[in-house]
């Protein structure tokens, strides 16, 4: 059977948050002010008033940008492999949300 690189991201995306969850009910960070479905809820809203606003606005946006760049030849991606430019793009996209 032949695993893909995105079921392989996939698969360790899910673990690491399984990871973080069974980490924070064992040991939290900060003492609990709220009950834990309050909570939930409005994380649930604001995860998917989030989602939204990245399918409506940010999605189309760089999609054109990133098909463009792709028929013109540029970025690091067209000269590795495969599965090391999509861990690149990952680790880039992270280090980005942090600048």
């Amino acid at each position: 059977m032949i695993v893909s690189v995105t079921h392989l991201f996939g698969a360790l995306a899910a673990g690491a948050v399984g990871a973080l969850l069974v980490a924070g009910r064992k040991r939290p960070l900060r003492r609990r002010t709220r009950p834990d479905l309050a909570r939930n809820i409005q994380n649930a809203a604001m995860g998917a008033s989030c989602a939204l606003v990245i399918a409506l606005v940010e999605e189309p946006l760089t999609q054109r940008i990133a098909r463009a760049n792709a028929a013109g030849g540029r970025g690091i991606g067209q000269r590795v492999p495969k599965p090391v430019s999509l861990a690149a793009g990952v680790l880039a996209m992270d280090y980005g949300f942090y600048l």
